[in-house]
């Protein structure tokens, strides 16, 4: 396979880049980014949602992405992802479990204006901002929809 230089990478294409730096994903949220950028990222997105993650755990996502979860529901999503991130075999498991893990913290910033992580407003904007830039290339679902203004929510807690 060859390797695009760096004269024929676009504006999105060289910022990703940057900001990953040469050794790879340094946030937990880099690799979901990469996931979803690469080739095929739409198709993988898709799959995951339709087969790879557990019924209640698709329910939970679908419920946040309709801004109807619950702050309850979203922590309870968020356990169910964290959870299975400790027991992930493969990669794609737990890129699959940082998927639900970003979507209850932006459902909760989104929906409730609630942080329910340790992480700051600060980091969360940051996070979920580069994720939704990710996922406008991915999805049309509004999974960019809820983390674009989950980020824009935890952006204005930072000022507040």
């Amino acid at each position: 396979m060859e390797h695009p230089s760096i004269e024929t990478l676009d504006q999105t294409q060289l910022s990703r880049l940057m900001r990953l730096g040469i050794n790879g994903p340094r946030r937990p949220v880099d690799a979901l980014i990469q996931r979803l950028s690469a080739q095929g990222g739409k198709e993988w997105l898709a799959r995951i949602l339709q087969e790879d993650l557990p019924e209640r755990e698709r329910s939970l996502i679908k419920q946040a992405v309709e801004r109807s979860a619950t702050l309850d529901q979203l922590q309870e999503l968020k356990s169910f992802a964290k959870d299975r991130l400790t027991v992930a075999k493969t990669e794609n498991d737990r890129i699959c479990s940082l998927f639900s893990y970003f979507i209850s913290l932006a459902g909760a910033l989104a929906t409730h204006g609630q942080v329910i992580t340790s992480r700051g407003a600060d980091e969360l904007e940051l996070v979920l901002l580069d994720l939704a830039e990710a996922l406008a290339d991915a999805e049309s679902g509004g999974y960019q929809d809820l983390v674009s203004e989950g980020g824009m929510r935890a952006a204005e807690l930072t000022q507040a």
